[in-house]
């Protein structure tokens, strides 16, 4: 099933947040296998696991340019460790045993935005548009699929598909399909194996930080109120010609929350939209852009002290 139009009435309901973790100077956090997650630090030379417990990493190769970035759980204990920038051919990708012990490395492209690993040990990586035009082909199709072994398994078709510009949101669902939402169609698909499915043709929002996914719902997290160019929605873009500045004028309508702090659901059943803001201890509204990970319909925030979780069925039911 999927949905061609969006209704015209949105209900709006606010959340409040308590913190899970209380940790200082979080760079990145991501939610892992079994609702786990790693927490990077230091420039990404301290790892932490949901129990603030320091992960060592054992016989690492020279860091010469590698700088992590990214890091997921394998489903025997593993881990996997990512650099988002690298040269074509560069072995931007290190794997670990249970132990933390190295155990290999290989690469997967430039300018990584997501990495998930599902539940079969399958490496899923989207790209930022700087990897897709940056002429490395690991990277150059927005979505890509590893086996453990570096071996290339699967590259989103753009032919019979829209092309992936900025792979915005990458989210596994608990069947080990991958789900995103890219730039600049802002279409929702689905890849299950190798086949691809479009959920949602038009997406709500647009430049969201994340995606979750239920059986009857899906949440976007964050984003903007608009699908393109003078669009419907108000607003007015501004794209300046090198394309790496976007301006948007504010929409002008019944509609003032702010997205940057909102999730909004949409039902895969009857196309109607909630939207759900998201406040910190404090009810001041959460930051999502760049601040949130997604794992089927679980999510992790953080801020500056401390880390929150939430998942759609808690804002479904709020």
């Amino acid at each position: 099933m999927h949905i061609t139009s969006m209704p015209s009435s949105i209900s709006t309901r606010v959340v409040r947040l308590q913190p899970w973790l209380n940790v200082r100077n979080v760079e990145a956090c991501f939610i892992t296998l079994q609702q786990g997650a790693l927490i990077l630090k230091d420039r990404g030379k301290t790892l932490l696991d949901e129990n603030l417990a320091g992960i060592h990493l054992a016989n690492r190769p020279p860091d010469g340019t590698f700088a992590t970035t990214h890091a997921q759980r394998l489903p025997d204990g593993g881990y996997v460790l990512a650099s988002c920038r690298s040269k074509v051919g560069e072995r931007n990708l290190q794997i670990f045993g249970p132990s933390g012990r190295f155990v290999r490395s290989f690469p997967i492209g430039d300018g990584i935005e997501h990495l998930a690993v599902d539940s079969r040990g399958r490496i899923w990586v989207g790209y930022f548009d700087e990897g897709i035009f940056g002429g490395d082909p690991l990277s150059a199709h927005g979505l890509s699929r590893f086996d453990q072994h570096g071996d290339l398994e699967y590259q989103w078709n753009g032919r019979p598909n829209a092309p992936i510009d900025d792979c915005d949101t990458l989210t596994l669902d608990d069947n080990d399909a991958a789900w995103i939402c890219p730039y600049s169609p802002y279409f929702v698909a689905m890849i299950k194996g190798f086949e691809t499915r479009t959920v949602l043709p038009k997406a709500p929002v647009s430049i969201m930080s994340g995606l979750l996914v239920g059986p009857k719902h899906l949440g976007f997290v964050g984003g903007i109120d608009f699908h393109g160019v003078g669009d419907q929605n108000g607003f007015r873009i501004n794209v300046s010609p090198e394309g790496s500045r976007i301006e948007a004028m504010p929409k002008v309508g019944p509609d003032p929350t702010p997205k940057d702090s909102v999730v909004t659901i949409v039902s895969l059943e009857t196309g109607n939209r909630t939207q759900v803001q998201i406040l910190d201890q404090y009810s001041a509204p959460m930051t999502f852009r760049h601040n949130v990970s997604c794992r089927a319909g679980a999510a992790l925030c953080w801020n500056g002290s401390h880390i929150y979780r939430f998942s759609l069925d808690s804002l479904l039911a709020a």
